[in-house]
């Protein structure tokens, strides 16, 4: 589910995804592993150039086999 549902047209293969990120731990003392959001640049590629994860692009692209709706730019999806 989304935290929040962007507006717009959904990305399609093919396209520019640009994307923030944290990573974070559910053990330990420090939960927060990682995020783009302290600064970093955010995560840049082509959809469906096969250089990234591809739960990441699942996530963005959707599936209607697996009902996962495309997220809508500006969308916040918690994978």
């Amino acid at each position: 589910a989304d935290a929040k549902i962007g507006s717009g047209d959904s990305p399609q293969i093919g396209s520019i995804a640009s994307i923030d990120y944290s990573m974070a731990s559910t053990a330990g003392r420090f939960p927060s592993i990682y995020s783009t959001k302290n600064g970093d640049a955010p995560y840049r590629w082509t959809l469906g150039d096969g250089s990234t994860i591809k739960g990441i692009e699942l996530a963005i692209l959707g599936s209607a086999e697996d009902n996962i709706p495309p997220m809508k730019p500006g969308g916040i999806r918690q994978v």
